[in-house]
């Protein structure tokens, strides 16, 4: 006898698309670029290339850092989020120092600069080449209709989210968006986390659980 399985709940289908994505985006930043890994060295001619990072770090650091740089406060407002700064800088991506405009002996690091190194540069511009709505992989595969129908159902979402939330993508940030506004409310109402329920809890029945399997 065949089993019919239960439809994905909202949060499940989102979070497949979500991560869907990143993991095409970050594929293919690691085949067109050079760069250094742990476990895979480096690629031809790249033993000091920059680490291999993923789209969060495009997202809420090198999007907003433009050639002429930005301040370290003006970076997190614009990004609505905290971004590793020290993991950027170490793995070759930006450069924080003082402003040379700065005239004070010894300004705060808050407003130092952050600047991108040219692998920096080259990430910034694949991040933005590639998450344009004209040149996206959804569009490239003649979705078009499929990606302005989620884009507008999202967006009527959110419209309705009285939380102020990070907005560092376009598609993606509506997505994301969307997610943690589900998580927020599900918490507030649960001691367990949105994550613990979806991929834990919501999988057990009465049968498993009184074997205590999953009891601590």
């Amino acid at each position: 006898m065949s089993v019919v399985a239960a439809p994905l709940p909202l949060p499940s289908l989102l979070s497949q698309v979500l991560v869907a994505f990143t993991i095409e985006f970050d594929n293919e930043f690691e085949r067109r670029t050079p760069h250094r890994t742990t476990n895979y060295s480096s690629t031809a001619g790249s033993r000091n290339g920059p680490w291999l990072v993923s789209l969060v770090m495009w997202s809420n650091c090198m999007r907003f850092v433009g050639e002429q740089g930005v301040p370290a406060a003006e970076l997190g407002r614009l990004a609505r989020t905290p971004t590793n700064l020290n993991g950027m800088q170490r793995w070759g991506y930006i450069v924080v120092e003082p402003d040379p405009a700065d005239s004070r002996p010894k300004p705060p690091r808050s407003a130092w600069l952050i600047r991108a190194t040219s692998k920096g540069q080259q990430l910034r511009r694949y991040g933005d080449r590639s998450l344009k709505p004209s040149r996206s992989a959804g569009r490239r595969a003649s979705a078009k209709n499929e990606i302005d129908q989620l884009r507008e159902s999202l967006g009527a979402m959110i419209s309705r989210i009285d939380i102020e939330l990070p907005d560092c993508l376009s598609l993606l940030a509506l997505l994301s968006r969307v997610l943690l506004a589900f998580a927020v409310e599900f918490e507030r109402e649960s001691e367990l986390s949105l994550a613990i329920g979806a991929n834990v809890v919501r999988a057990l029945d009465e049968k498993a659980y009184g074997s205590g399997i999953f009891r601590s």
